[in-house]
């Protein structure tokens, strides 16, 4: 079988722990099956590079840092469209892209399906099992109530499920040789300019999300515990019209 060229779309994750790499452990996982070149890139602030350099530990060849003030505002879909472009403008041709459910903003599992949209390129959800093949990738998907099994044909885009268990990551967690490989390098930091991304096509210009209004709380926050969902509907509904 053919090596994979591999793309983690990454959020920088919230604190140094294991759980907050979970496709750098996929591609560890995926190496028992397979030879994979991994390549690694996010959107963020350039102050979060200490933490997506850890990537390189677990084997990443290269990380690209898409960072801008230009992109400043852009909501999901600004996003994954600034995602996209930075894929096609640097020219980067992958049989499998991973990409995380969830950023340091909250959830925002929709950026994958959209930048999948974006590229054409079949796209799976809640990706919880992988086994390579030679023309697809087999992929179990977790659901609520049920369990699926998918093939999708390359290249494509998996969202990964969030949720690991214990063996997993014990079996694909760092080890003393990663950490004394010594093999970091220097994250690439690339600017609108470097990958010819106008400021129409980026942050606030591009996002298709308003601000209408905005609360600004004073003194302590006030909670109140609705147990019915249709009644927590309707309250926060009087609570929005009268901000308005």
């Amino acid at each position: 079988m053919k090596s994979l060229k591999v793309l983690i779309l990454c959020r920088p994750p919230l604190r140094d722990a294991i759980e907050s790499y979970i496709p750098a452990l996929w591609i560890k996982e995926m190496r028992h099956q397979i030879s994979i070149s991994a390549y690694c890139m996010s959107m963020d602030r350039e102050s979060s590079k200490p933490l997506i350099e850890r990537y390189f530990d677990y084997g990443v060849e290269e990380i690209y840092l898409i960072s801008d003030k230009q992109f400043a505002g852009a909501d999901t879909f600004a996003t994954s469209y600034t995602l996209y472009q930075a894929i096609c403008n640097m020219e980067l041709d992958f049989d499998l892209i991973l990409a995380d459910a969830v950023s340091t903003y909250g959830e925002t599992g929709h950026i994958p399906a959209q930048i999948a949209a974006f590229l054409n390129i079949p796209f799976a959800i809640n990706v919880a099992g992988i086994v390579l093949a030679e023309n697809n990738i087999i992929c179990k998907q977790i659901f609520r109530s049920y369990e699926e099994n998918i093939s999708l044909s390359y290249p494509c885009l998996l969202s990964l499920n969030s949720n690991v268990d214990t063996e997993f990551i014990n079996r694909n967690c760092l080890t003393l040789f990663d950490i004394m490989a010594k093999h970091h390098k220097e994250i690439k930091i690339m600017n609108s300019e470097q990958l010819k991304i106008s400021e129409k096509q980026c942050g606030m210009c591009c996002s298709h999300t308003i601000v209408v209004n905005a609360i600004k709380m004073n003194g302590k926050n006030k909670h109140k515990l609705i147990e019915e969902s249709r009644d927590a509907i309707s309250e926060l509904n009087k609570l929005i019209k009268g901000v308005g």
